[in-house]
């Protein structure tokens, strides 16, 4: 179907996470977990590369589930996420947002460095966040409400959020240090995504790129250990710099 990710078959899942997710998507004290309607936005934070948007990506790859996905930044509005006027030969037409296609279709919205957002995009996402909320689209023609989908699902993702991100927030340009915190509050599983332990980070490289040597993926990840808790180089060393740096190896 359209909007379903791709499953990567040798992407390697971590058992800890993928249970805070699952609480928080499907209630397990509801009979009915997958039409819940007390299910919890998700804030994923953690360093760059660490695997949060890949996390979500995969568990919806494997449920068979649409997701629309929004990277914000300052140039982000309000219409990109509701919707704007569009036009078409001879007349004018309303051109959903990507929030408001995936609350009407039951998709999972995923919302990119989520504190690069601008104040009025933040707060038009309060409504997105709510139980019973539902949004206006003004530039409907008429205009009209959207109300959650029953499977419709949020989560957000940040590099600069969470007190394990504290000492780093500022690395991060572009992002907003002060987040509102009625907004975080509307989030009710926070889901702190650390670099994967050197055994599981191993099975990854190794899995992804069948082709290298184990002594060489071993010596990578150490190498990327000692970068990580050294904190000599500026941005770190992230998963996705390591898988880059073993294809280049095996190519």
């Amino acid at each position: 179907p359209f909007g379903v990710p791709e499953i990567k078959p040798n992407y390697v899942f971590r058992e800890d996470l993928v249970r805070e997710l699952a609480w928080a998507i499907w209630p397990h004290d509801n009979p009915k977990p997958a039409h819940a309607k007390n299910w919890t936005p998700s804030l994923l934070a953690g360093p760059k590369g660490s695997g949060k948007t890949s996390l979500i990506l995969q568990l919806a790859a494997r449920c068979n589930v649409p997701v629309w996905r929004v990277n914000l930044n300052v140039g982000t509005t309000v219409r990109h996420l509701k919707g704007r006027i569009g036009a078409e030969p001879g007349r004018t037409v309303f051109v959903p947002g990507v929030v408001t296609s995936a609350m009407e279709q039951g998709g999972w919205l995923i919302l990119d460095e989520f504190a690069a957002g601008s104040p009025p995009v933040l707060l038009s996402l309060f409504p997105v966040l709510e139980p019973d909320g539902a949004v206006l689209l003004e530039d409907a023609q008429p205009p009209r409400y959207v109300k959650r989908h029953p499977e419709f699902r949020v989560f957000a993702t940040d590099n600069a959020l969470g007190a394990g991100m504290e000492e780093d927030r500022f690395a991060y340009t572009g992002t907003n240090p002060d987040m509102n915190e009625a907004l975080l509050d509307r989030f009710g599983s926070f889901v702190e995504v650390p670099y994967m332990d050197a055994s599981a980070e191993e099975v990854a490289v190794a899995s992804t790129i069948p082709g290298l040597a184990g002594d060489t993926v071993n010596g990578m990840i150490r190498v990327a250990n000692q970068i990580r808790e050294g904190g000599e180089v500026s941005g770190g060393f992230s998963t996705r710099m390591l898988l880059d740096w073993g294809r280049r190896i095996s190519a």
